[in-house]
């Protein structure tokens, strides 16, 4: 097997191993912090709440002021990116 099949077949593997991961959840508002303005899931699974928009980092995000405040630890998360919701 040559080095593209190889990387190929990670792509193929990484894949499957994505499609095994829990799917984002929508935050209950009802028991966000007063302050608390948005919400989101890491790339590691940990769920946040805070008081000013995140912007997306590497593997996480990450906030300039305001206050923020760690909700649960979890597994990891395929789609991380597309957990940030703000409150309605």
């Amino acid at each position: 097997m040559n080095i593209m099949d190889q990387m190929q077949e990670i792509k193929r593997l990484a894949g499957e191993l994505a499609s095994d991961l829990p799917t984002p959840t929508q935050p209950d508002w009802n028991n966000a912090p007063e302050w608390a303005y948005y919400h989101a899931f890491d790339e590691d699974g940990e769920e946040y709440w805070y008081e000013n928009k995140p912007i997306d980092l590497v593997l996480s995000w990450e906030t300039r002021g305001g206050e923020w405040d760690i909700v649960k630890e979890l597994t990891p998360r395929k789609d991380w990116r597309d957990t940030l919701s703000k409150r309605p």
